[in-house]
């Protein structure tokens, strides 16, 4: 769930259009075992694709090439995330990265999410993000195109868990927060 966040500040300081270069820092921290869409060294691709790599299979190399794209740094990324939770209301949240993989300093509350949540849906083009089922990212300059589909399967119309009210959210998992869920939806 912290990718929300994330995805509202890319968008609030750089264009979809705009061209990402992978950074070596951006894929080592990543393991096998976590969420991530194989990026490389040296791949290009467009904020756009970045951020339905972002929302929808949770991709943490994608969060920390977006972070470097936006602010130069994964840690300069996390104090924008950090200004902008407490510019929303989120004060009892620290964020130390863009992903949301654990660290010790790295927390949130079930209020900050849903206020974060909130902000985000007052956004159309975090919306589109949000409640997309299925995007293929189009081929970059060292990989193929790349079908990614969203890890929240209410979202996805040909899963039986599909739920037309839904406007979208972020599920999320680590070993340490367990299982996590931000969900917009709207009925009448």
């Amino acid at each position: 769930t912290t990718k929300v966040l994330t995805a509202i500040v890319v968008l609030e300081n750089c264009r979809p259009y705009e061209i990402v270069t992978v950074n070596a820092s951006a894929v080592e921290p990543i393991s096998y075992d976590d969420s991530h869409i194989a990026l490389t060294e040296g791949e290009q691709f467009t904020v756009d694709s970045g951020l339905y790599a972002l929302m929808l299979p949770s991709a943490n190399d994608a969060a920390n090439a977006l972070a470097e794209h936006v602010a130069g740094s994964q840690e300069a990324f996390a104090a924008m995330m950090n200004q902008k939770a407490e510019e929303i209301g989120a004060y009892n949240s620290h964020f130390t990265n863009a992903h949301g993989l654990h660290d010790e300093n790295h927390y949130s509350t079930a209020y900050d999410i849903a206020l974060t949540t909130r902000y985000a849906m007052h956004n159309a083009v975090v919306r589109d993000y949000f409640g997309t089922d299925r995007y293929t990212m189009p081929a970059t300059n060292l990989n193929d195109e790349r079908p990614v589909t969203n890890y929240q399967y209410r979202w996805v119309r040909d899963t039986g868990y599909y739920d037309p009210r839904g406007i979208g959210g972020k599920v999320g998992f680590t070993g340490q927060a367990q299982h996590t869920m931000t969900t917009a939806a709207s009925q009448n």
